[in-house]
């Protein structure tokens, strides 16, 4: 268990450093890119008459295709959104 406390702490002190890192645009843009996130999935599902968890977990599916070192917790923090 310890292990676990570990990361998460180290998780915790990345995230903290790179906000303290941020521009004040970077921090806007990074509070909008959720709920855009959201939307863009809904629209989608509206327009082409599918369920929004299957176009959210399309989108994911893209975004780890583009981006291999997204963290596991970035789905996590997506279905919260759903």
């Amino acid at each position: 268990m310890i292990g676990i406390y570990s990361n998460t702490n180290m998780s915790i002190s990345n995230i903290i450093n790179m906000y303290k890192k941020a521009s004040p645009l970077d921090i806007k843009e990074g509070k909008e890119w959720y709920p855009s996130a959201r939307k863009f999935c809904s629209d989608l599902s509206q327009k082409y008459e599918v369920p929004l968890i299957n176009v959210a977990g399309v989108c994911l599916l893209s975004l780890l295709e583009i981006d291999g070192r997204i963290i596991w917790w970035t789905l996590s923090l997506l279905l919260d959104v759903l």
